[in-house]
């Protein structure tokens, strides 16, 4: 992506988000003309800022909890 896509991607996804969610639609529609690709792009930024850290802290969760369950016999009695 060339810098001048990003900067109007970044600056349609701060727009957006100062609107209400019922807001976006229509904004969007006029902001991105028939530019699909980056309609779908500030979308899909927009899903991922609604979730927040969730996936994330799920994600790292899952595998910490993993790594601590495969190593504890070997770890017992030491320190973190």
């Amino acid at each position: 992506m060339d810098p001048q896509h990003w900067q109007r991607l970044q600056r349609l996804f701060e727009a957006a988000l100062e609107l209400s969610p019922s807001a976006r639609g229509a904004f969007l529609d006029r902001a991105c003309g028939g530019d699909a690709a980056l309609r779908e792009a500030v979308e899909r930024l927009l899903r991922q800022d609604a979730t927040g850290d969730q996936a994330l802290h799920a994600g790292v969760g899952a595998v910490a909890a993993e790594v601590a369950d495969s190593h504890l016999g070997r770890r017992i009695g030491e320190r973190l």
